[in-house]
């Protein structure tokens, strides 16, 4: 969908102007037309403008959205009527405002797929591809269901990694401003009151007082390289073959991996959990699991594990060639298709890695924290003893 800005008059002769989602300005017309308005002129806006500062809605939302949206639909409401309702649920404002949008577009005769698709950018894609299968199949109650218990998982997993980064961020940016507040504040003190005695100093001192003198001298320089390095690195890290290295990084590196592929081990069997329960074929579900991810390298090998499981392969056999989950997410996959209980075993093997990422987080919060203290009291005493041992010993020569 785009997002068009018009002109256009009714039939009382009155021009008025408006935005508009649709495929194309053919269609704008002819939605225009079924209002009694008559389209003057379209221009398309940009997709980059509309949704560079788009906040995405919070995944606990979707999940108490999404719980309450099913159960509502299972008691007998029609979609209308549970979004009338849901829309005075306390939600954040981005919500409420899509919500009541969605409801709009569906009294003009929309369907729910159709309205919240207009919306992507607010949406995970798996979460809208989900509805679009709930709609076709008849059964959106029990997938919107099965997202919100999806989305809490998420939620909960997301809340952990955040609120484990932190105290060790807080603590790494604390090192880099006392070191630099020393180094621009403290240390040239000492490095007049060093000159007016013509007092010999140890090399080491040498080195932090002229790295101080380098950063008062060229502060701006240092400010104008960073900054382009730092945009730099994040224009560069969008293109395709750097993503493509990046992400391939990520299941290679040491540690990293093993968190890495434990979170792809839960995101990968909760969600084909899912497609399954839904009735959605393997080769698709491995296909929309591919755009879930969001990992370019797992996706290319994704894509070869549909070749062959198109060829008559199972789908654990294909897994196990491409080595990006762990081998327990593969073993328990081929458990399941050959005893027929996939979704079964996927939900139980997603409740397991879900269980052992958190373990691993507390673990590493539990190693990092201490290491990065250490890492604070050696930066900055290193400075004060580069500064404070020339004191002392000019003191001795009084």
């Amino acid at each position: 969908m785009k997002l068009y800005k018009y002109k256009a008059i009714n039939l009382q002769g009155e021009h008025f102007d408006g935005l508009e989602y649709s495929k194309g300005a053919d269609e704008l017309s002819f939605l225009l037309r079924q209002r009694g308005c008559y389209l003057l002129k379209s221009t398309l806006v940009s997709n980059k403008k509309i949704f560079d500062f788009v906040r995405k809605i919070n995944l606990k939302d979707i999940s108490i959205f999404s719980r309450q949206f099913g159960s509502m639909l299972s008691a007998g409401f029609n979609i209308s009527q549970a979004l009338d309702i849901l829309e005075k649920e306390t939600y954040s404002k981005v919500f409420k405002k899509n919500i009541k949008a969605i409801k709009i577009d569906i009294a003009r005769g929309n369907s729910f797929y159709d309205s919240i698709i207009k919306r992507e950018a607010y949406y995970p894609k798996f979460y809208l591809e989900m509805i679009n299968i709930g709609e076709q199949s008849g059964k959106l109650d029990a997938i919107v269901s099965d997202l919100s218990n999806y989305y809490l998982k998420e939620f909960l997993i997301v809340k952990k990694i955040k609120s484990s980064l932190v105290y060790p961020a807080i603590i790494l940016i604390s090192s880099v401003v006392m070191f630099f507040y020393i180094e621009v504040s403290i240390v040239p003190m000492f490095m007049d009151t060093f000159k007016s005695l013509g007092q010999d100093i140890p090399a080491y001192s040498k080195v932090t007082m002229n790295f101080s003198k380098f950063i008062i001298i060229n502060w701006p320089i240092i400010l104008m390289l960073l900054t382009t390095i730092i945009m730099g690195i994040l224009k560069i890290i969008k293109y395709k073959k750097i993503r493509y290295l990046i992400d391939k990084t990520k299941l290679s590196v040491p540690l990293i991996n093993v968190v890495y592929k434990k979170i792809l081990g839960a995101r990968f069997t909760r969600c084909l959990g899912i497609l399954q329960q839904s009735g959605v074929n393997l080769i698709n579900s491995i296909e929309m699991i591919s755009n879930v991810l969001n990992n370019v390298y797992i996706k290319d090998r994704l894509d070869k594990v549909i070749l062959e499981v198109k060829n008559g392969n199972s789908i654990a056999d294909s897994l196990q060639n491409i080595n990006i989950l762990p081998d327990f997410a593969v073993s328990m996959i081929s458990i399941g298709e050959q005893g027929g209980n996939l979704e079964e075993m996927m939900n139980l093997s997603a409740d397991m890695y879900e269980q052992d990422v958190g373990d691993i987080i507390e673990k590493a919060v539990s190693f990092v924290e201490p290491a990065l203290i250490i890492l604070l009291g050696a930066i900055i005493g290193s400075v004060i003893i580069s500064v404070m041992v020339p004191m002392l010993k000019m003191m001795q020569t009084i």
